[in-house]
């Protein structure tokens, strides 16, 4: 609803992409790893040192790259894609397969935070690898899109994401999600259906929906 405001709020982190460079190579990481809390001037990480949770928040990223994606549905300004989204949303995506691994169920993330900060991290975080998966697919688009060659491993592993389904069609938030765990009514699995766009199989998304509305009095 304010173009100008939400591109001001996108400029800010292309203007940054070196401290999110910088934050990837200090993590182990290729690409760009964009900072939980942003410092102002670069862009590094400047959450505060004793404070764990800023390494393993990794749904930022992609947050950040799903941002530019749908500045860029809504406006179709494709020479702004060109200079400003392309960068970020390439660099996001360089990031998630150094930051994944593939096994034989699929594409996994192991050791994040998602949109539920707790103490101990966990592995295959729903909202983080729907995000991750988003993130690929938009960046294979926008590579299409604008004549460029994508990284073949992108769209493959946005199709492979791996997420904990259990035998009631339900998206578990993570590998060993309990409903009674610390947060654990949390809807991380919903948001990344909605308003992250991820899609899945119909009778898998009105199950998720329906466990996780049954919590939402607790989490609210």
């Amino acid at each position: 609803t304010n173009p100008h405001a939400a591109r001001a709020v996108l400029d800010y982190r292309a203007d940054r992409v070196r401290g999110a460079k910088e934050n990837a190579s200090m993590s182990g990481y290729r690409g760009l790893q964009f900072p939980w809390e942003s410092s102002i001037r670069f862009g590094e990480e400047s959450a505060p040192g004793e404070g764990s949770a800023s390494a393993h928040e990794h749904h930022v990223s992609p947050d950040v790259a799903f941002a530019f994606s749908q500045f860029l549905h809504a406006t179709h300004d494709w020479e702004w894609g060109r200079e400003r989204a392309w960068p970020v949303l390439a660099g996001v995506a360089e990031w998630i397969t150094s930051r994944g691994t593939e096994t034989r169920r699929g594409f996994e993330i192991h050791g994040v935070n998602g949109v539920a900060e707790r103490k101990n991290t966990v592995d295959n975080n729903a909202f983080v690898n729907m995000a991750a998966s988003v993130a690929l697919r938009e960046a294979d688009a926008l590579a299409r899109a604008l004549g460029r060659l994508p990284d073949a491993r992108w769209k493959r592993l946005a199709e492979a994401i791996y997420l904990h389904v259990d035998r009631r069609n339900v998206i578990r938030n993570h590998d060993a999600y309990r409903a009674t765990e610390e947060k654990g009514e949390t809807p991380e699995a919903p948001a990344g259906l909605f308003p992250l766009t991820f899609e899945c199989r119909p009778a898998v998304e009105r199950a998720t929906f329906d466990f996780y509305l049954r919590l939402a009095d607790k989490y609210v």
